[in-house]
């Protein structure tokens, strides 16, 4: 049996055809045809005297009731796990440099001294019950997302959506809030017996969260160069 290989305006109408299905992310657009051509290549060489479009809807029913879809959630599930594994080897890298075992002391220290000074002096409140403290939480708690906005910011429009970016940003998205929902009564009571359970978790939550915007934004350095990548093979139709 001959192989068949198809022309470029054969492939033009097989990404026409991935259109029409819904799918116009160039990633998955590449990755559905490349498992599409095949399966039509193959039939057309099995049959010869098969018209073209005939083999195209003959290897689009071969993928079964969903289609395209399972290639789909295959290629976003792969880039997910692709880029999970790439910001851990970023993050863990920039997290091993001896600056953070000389900061987590340094500010934890600080954080301590000025939990129990506030704990001690009802005039070192700033608003009603919260003092220092409180307050440095809660503009950590609204920097972190604002990192991640600027990042996504920077990049073009058409690109904020796309797997690689989406899939490189969500990694290690731990927010702080859920460290005050877990331990509401240490940052509600200020009680002085708190004081070092408080400078070790703001502590390792500030050394957390530069290495992870640092580890972010050089995946989505890398997911920004395959998304060029996956660009300049894209057939235009």
């Amino acid at each position: 049996m001959d192989s068949k290989v198809l022309s470029q305006e054969q492939l033009k109408e097989l990404v026409r055809f991935i259109h029409s299905r819904g799918f116009r992310e160039p990633a998955v657009v590449l990755e559905i045809l490349d498992h599409f051509a095949c399966k039509v290549e193959e039939l057309l060489a099995a049959k010869p005297d098969m018209q073209f479009y005939q083999a195209m809807v003959d290897a689009h029913m071969s993928f079964g009731v969903r289609g395209f879809y399972p290639l789909s959630e295959s290629f976003y599930q792969q880039a997910k796990m692709k880029y999970n594994k790439l910001f851990w080897k970023n993050f863990k890298s920039l997290l091993a440099k001896p600056i953070t075992f000389i900061a987590l002391p340094i500010i934890g220290n600080t954080i301590y001294g000025l939990y129990m000074l506030a704990s001690s002096r009802l005039n070192f409140r700033i608003w009603d019950t919260w003092n220092i403290v409180d307050v440095t939480f809660l503009i950590l708690l609204i920097i972190c997302p604002l990192l991640d906005l600027l990042v996504m910011y920077n990049l073009p429009k058409e690109d904020r959506r796309h797997p690689f970016v989406t899939s490189s940003l969500m990694n290690g998205s731990v927010s702080g809030l859920s460290l005050y929902l877990i331990i509401p009564n240490i940052f509600r009571d200020h009680n002085e017996e708190y004081g070092w359970v408080v400078g070790i978790i703001l502590a390792a939550y500030i050394v957390y969260i530069i290495p992870r915007h640092i580890a972010v934004r050089k995946t989505i350095a890398k997911a920004k160069d395959d998304l060029e990548a996956v660009k300049r093979m894209a057939i235009d139709v």
